[in-house]
């Protein structure tokens, strides 16, 4: 995902999703300097920062717009023209609107909330809304240029928290300027945790937030103004997202997770990862209502007209020589995207539902008559050759079982928190089983933040810093700007510790100091100007008991800080447990996000002699067929044994049982998938599908801690037996 892959037009981020419903003509390829056939308009959120892997576009949307483009080259081919249109704003940080619990009180009381608002408004509502209203003339004035100079270009908006709110009041704006031409080429919109939200809308609503649900600024600065009909907008909102369904009085009861209060919980749900699926479900229905034609060319008519071009789209101009060679895509590594609907009549494929891969089974009952609970690994035993091996050294003292976690939001521990999750407790179940005598063993890798909601960070944040999902185990690291105060603090209990960073050319120097002591600076810049995985600094031994160590930029470049594994007598011997899963992802995210391969990195330099995969979730809710989860799994696991990782590891894919909002039959085809990987493959397959009485919580997805404990002891049963 490079700036290859599509053209830039400015710098900026998407945060919104705006999508018709009605089929809308997109030109065939055109030659780099000319006019897009989609021009793909986002808008970040604050705080999002602007990157060369987002493309400028923040996270979210270049997710969302990664997505997109392959949905569309997958139906129109690699030669059509996609251009990036990020909206140039500042958006002030989302802090400014984080009420504090006096505040909280005030507003959450109908006796005092005139005289709070009032305060409220002039110390933190009016700076958030003038950096909003500041970036809706600048994605108006983007768009208008655009269209005047390529009027037959087609427009996705894209919007994610403010940007999401830039975009809804940019239609509005477009609306009652009457730029009625313009608006009738923007195919759709998606707006993703909308702080303008509206109780009642005409939006399309996905997500789990209930219908009147309403954002931040339109509780305290009612009423609110809700979009058009057209063109048709994607109102994305999850459950306690301080965004879009904000609600002052539960934000001052206690979070449904005992560890945390509510406030901090609604804030993860808005930056984490859970709109992923929904972003792709979205991408996929855009894509499909989209039907290519002629290539718009650019006009002559001068950008500086107050008004819409009122001239229709040319189609006898469409130029025959060349696809574009800018903007074909570097990484279209999924063909299992051909498997979605090619060229069918693009309404007949707007309900979002369609994508499931299967409707015959209304059931979400767990099913009780598959296979058996553990696969017996194959008799020969190779799949967990290295795996065995390594497990009799442990056991010896002769050397350390590393073994690495690949997942979601339920090997992260979403709600459960440590310690209660399935890989502490297998870790757990390993060192009873493997540690040599006298071996205490340290808690493992601690990465710069948890992405799971009910997951307590380990560390504290000092000054500037943005968590961003591109390096370390399981993407989660700290991206430390320079600055006087920028540093994070943990405690642990061991007696030695490795500081694991990416580097680049351009990364800076991490001033790690234990228990107060004089700092040692570690130079991270080296590599080339992309930065890589593998980095780390490994500390001197430590006397046995609780240290703090404090991570400080003290440098003029940001450095990529991924986190820290813990040693307790283990550095030599003993089973160490490396967890590297990301809540809200698919197997998708790790076959394709652009750092991928930096992934395989990181897990690289954990020189794992077995890795687990247990993924799919996220997958089959997002309706990826199974073919389509074949090949994101088999490029998963591509990146985790790539000639970089040294030794070929051994892996084990696991099944879960099945997550109880999808249809029975779709998991049963997921878990057949997986078993069909590992025998083309040569890997060990753990069917847990039909674990008996499985402990799932009332979400219907996330496992309880008596789940969890289920999961744990099924995985170390097969293990064993191995």
């Amino acid at each position: 995902m490079g700036f290859a892959r599509r053209s830039t037009l400015a710098v900026g981020s998407v945060v919104a999703l705006l999508t018709s419903s009605a089929a809308v003509t997109l030109a065939a390829g055109a030659e780099p300097g000319d006019c897009p056939a989609v021009a793909i308009v986002g808008a970040r959120g604050s705080a999002e920062s602007v990157t060369t892997a987002n493309r400028g576009m923040g996270t979210n949307t270049d997710y969302f717009a990664d997505g997109l483009e392959r949905e569309l080259r997958a139906r129109h081919g690699s030669g059509l023209s996609i251009a990036n249109l990020p909206v140039t704003h500042s958006p002030t940080a989302a802090g400014v609107l984080t009420p504090t619990r006096s505040e909280l009180t005030a507003l959450a009381d109908p006796a005092r909330r005139a005289a709070a608002m009032d305060r409220y408004e002039t110390e933190r509502l009016g700076a958030y809304s003038r950096s909003v209203d500041a970036g809706v003339s600048s994605a108006v004035d983007q768009m208008v240029g655009l269209h005047t100079r390529c009027p037959g270009a087609t427009f996705v908006l894209a919007g994610y928290s403010q940007g999401a709110m830039v975009l809804h009041r940019a239609l509005a704006r477009l609306a009652d300027d009457g730029r009625t031409a313009l608006l009738d080429r923007v195919t759709a919109a998606v707006l993703v945790a909308d702080g303008d939200r509206v109780g009642q809308t005409a939006a399309t609503r996905l997500g789990t937030a209930l219908p009147g649900a309403q954002g931040v600024r339109t509780v305290l600065q009612p009423p609110g103004r809700d979009v058009a009909a057209a063109p048709r907008v994607f109102d994305l909102c999850l459950t306690r997202d301080v965004g879009c369904d904000f609600d002052p009085v539960r934000l001052l009861q206690r979070g449904v997770s005992p560890s945390l209060s509510a406030l901090k919980e609604a804030t993860a749900v808005h930056t984490g990862t859970g709109y992923r699926p929904l972003l792709l479900q979205t991408a996929r229905e855009i894509a499909a209502s989209i039907q290519v034609g002629p290539t718009p060319t650019p006009t002559t008519t001068t950008p500086t007209t107050t008004t819409s071009p009122t001239t229709t789209p040319p189609t006898t101009t469409s130029p025959t020589t060349t696809s574009p060679t800018t903007t074909s895509p570097t990484t279209t590594t999924s063909p299992t995207t051909t498997t979605s609907p090619t060229t069918t009549t693009p309404t007949t494929t707007s309900s979002p539902t369609t994508t499931s891969p299967t409707t015959t089974s209304p059931t979400t009952t767990s099913p009780t008559t598959t296979s058996p609970t553990t696969t017996p690994p194959p008799a020969n035993g190779a799949a967990l050759a290295a795996f065995r091996a390594a497990r009799a050294d442990s056991a010896a003292g002769r050397g350390p079982l590393d073994v690495v976690v690949v997942g979601d939001s339920v090997a992260e521990g979403r709600d459960v928190g440590k310690g209660n999750r399935w890989v502490d407790k297998l870790l757990g179940l390993l060192r009873q089983r493997y540690q040599p005598a006298g071996v205490a063993g340290g808690e493992g890798y601690v990465p710069a933040y948890y992405a799971a909601g009910g997951m307590v960070d380990r560390f504290t944040l000092a000054g500037a810093s943005t968590l961003g999902s591109q390096y370390g185990l399981g993407m989660r690291a700290n991206h430390m700007p320079s600055g006087a105060g920028n540093s994070m603090t943990t405690s642990f209990t061991g007696t030695s510790f490795e500081l694991h960073y990416a580097s680049s050319l351009n990364t800076g120097t991490i001033t790690v100091s234990v228990d107060g002591g004089p700092g040692t600076p570690v130079a991270t810049a080296g590599g080339g100007s992309t930065p890589s995985d593998g980095g780390s600094w490994t500390s001197p031994a430590l006397p046995r008991g609780t240290h703090t160590v404090t991570l400080t930029n003290t440098s003029g470049r940001t450095v990529l800080v991924e986190g820290i594994s813990v040693y307790d007598g283990d550095e030599a011997a003993g089973v160490r447990l490396w967890e590297a899963a990301h809540s809200g992802w698919q197997a998708e995210d790790y076959a394709n996000r652009p750092t991928a391969a930096q992934h395989g990195q990181a897990v690289a330099h954990a020189a794992p002699h077995l890795v687990v995969v247990a993924l799919g979730y996220n997958d089959v809710v997002a309706g990826f067929t199974a073919a389509q989860f074949r090949d994101y799994l088999t490029a998963t696991i591509g990146h985790l044994r790539s000639p970089e990782v040294g030794p070929d590891p051994s892996v084990l894919i696991v099944g879960y049982p099945p997550r109880t909002d999808v249809p029975a039959a779709a998991w049963q085809a997921y878990v057949q998938t997986m078993a069909d990987v590992a025998a083309a493959q040569g890997h060990a397959f753990a069917d847990l599908s039909a674990l008996p009485d499985f402990g799932m919580s009332a979400d219907r997805v996330h496992p309880t801690a008596a789940g969890h404990t289920q999961l744990a002891e099924a995985i170390d049963r097969f293990l064993a037996a191995a």
